[in-house]
């Protein structure tokens, strides 16, 4: 059976990608366990980048039905070994940008909320410089 909030997030995120007039779709559901629900960049490339896009919900109130995000409302997940290649690509490319990133080793992470935190910390870190 399909999830429809699942369904949903996965319209969102392709419906972001043709808003950037990135190429992107949905796979068929196959019923295979970790199976990929949608694609981005040219779906028959040989080499793949597995990426998680995960919307992060908590209940608002002990047996309420309406749920609201906990940090930040989206993240997606890729390997170390994936994102740097990534990175490089990009400077290969001569297409610069900066990664402010804020390394954990812990069993249990909440991924949304660490970024939050790091989001709203440089906020107000690139405002005042010298605080």
């Amino acid at each position: 059976m399909t999830n429809p909030q699942g369904t949903d997030w996965e319209s969102e995120l392709v419906n972001a990608c043709k808003v950037l007039r990135l190429p992107a779709g949905r796979y068929p559901k196959r019923g295979q366990k970790h199976e990929p629900d949608v694609w981005i960049g040219m779906p028959d490339m040989p080499d793949s980048i597995p990426v998680v896009s995960w919307k992060r919900l908590t209940k608002t109130k002990e047996g309420a039905k309406r749920r609201t995000p906990d940090g930040e409302r989206d993240v997606v997940i890729i390997r170390t070994r994936d994102f740097l290649r990534m990175v490089n690509h990009l400077k290969a490319a001569n297409y610069e940008l900066n990664f402010d990133v804020q390394s954990k080793w812990t069993q249990n992470l909440n991924a949304t909320r660490i970024l939050h935190g790091l989001v709203k910390w440089l906020e107000e870190h690139r405002e005042n410089p010298d605080s």
